[in-house]
């Protein structure tokens, strides 16, 4: 419990306070007295203090033993800023004061995160993308509502368009969502000084064609040739030549290949 508070015991109160706690026993007494001739050197060793406040405050037992370094902030961390003018190379680690190793600010923790995505537009990385939102009914067509943020020229997707995102995160789990988006409704744009890039808002008209589900095992442990066979089935067969615009050479990565296998279950015709 701290009991520092902005009043400060003078020494004609703890000369008052010695006389009141003479009533209630000589050794109370005679620490009050003590501090009239001999401050404590910190405020968290003022006995007078504590008895000030156990009379301003009586329902907190302001004598219970405490581990008063938690709160001394001179002796646990440094505030100091370090100086800007003084560069350290960008492979070095900054020189840690000794007086950081007690600080709660300097300490790391582990989070719950969230997983990555990537959106596929087409076969295309549409890294501009902030957020989206599907609204649709029963028959899962309705608003598709992006958000995106970009320095130059708005990037607006052409009508049908086949929007895949995929996820992962760190422990192997991978799923994916299938969007086509058809017909642009309504465009907007803000900007505000609080902001370095402008966001455009873009509403299509759309489909949900597969609300997001997990990605089979098969799919995320696909082999180089079974992907390279993959992508050629893809070429030669699916009859959606616009939603495959990707490179000739693809990387096996799980975007590319979440996309191709959407384009080689869904839309491709097999034998």
């Amino acid at each position: 419990m701290v009991y520092h508070t902005s009043h400060d015991i003078t020494r004609k109160e703890s000369l008052k306070l010695a006389g009141r706690e003479l009533v209630k026993g000589i050794s109370s007494s005679l620490k009050c007295l003590k501090e009239v001739f001999v401050r404590p050197k910190r405020w968290q060793d003022c006995f007078s203090k504590r008895v000030y406040m156990s009379q301003k405050c009586p329902e907190i037992d302001w004598f219970a033993k405490n581990d008063w370094e938690d709160f001394d902030e001179k002796l646990s961390f440094n505030t100091e800023p370090y100086p800007l003018q003084v560069e350290k190379p960008a492979d070095t680690e900054m020189e840690k004061d000794p007086r950081d190793a007690k600080s709660v600010y300097h300490k790391t923790y582990t989070t719950f995160t969230g997983c990555d995505a990537v959106c596929l537009f087409n076969g295309e990385a549409y890294g501009e993308l902030q957020e989206y939102r599907v609204n649709v009914n029963g028959e899962f067509e309705g608003n598709i509502d992006l958000a995106v943020t970009r320095f130059t020229n708005d990037r607006i997707p052409p009508e049908d368009t086949l929007m895949v995102i995929s996820y992962a995160d760190e422990y192997g789990n991978a799923a994916y969502e299938i969007i086509h988006l058809n017909k642009l409704v309504q465009f907007k744009t803000s900007m505000s000084i609080d902001n370095t890039l402008s966001t455009t808002y873009m509403r299509f008209h759309g489909k949900q064609i597969q609300p997001r589900k997990e990605l089979p095992y098969s799919v995320r442990c696909m082999s180089q040739e079974d992907f390279e066979a993959m992508v050629k089935r893809v070429r030669e067969k699916c009859p959606h030549k616009e939603w495959i615009k990707f490179d000739e050479k693809l990387l096996n990565h799980l975007a590319n290949r979440t996309y191709i296998w959407v384009l080689d279950t869904f839309f491709t015709p097999h034998e």
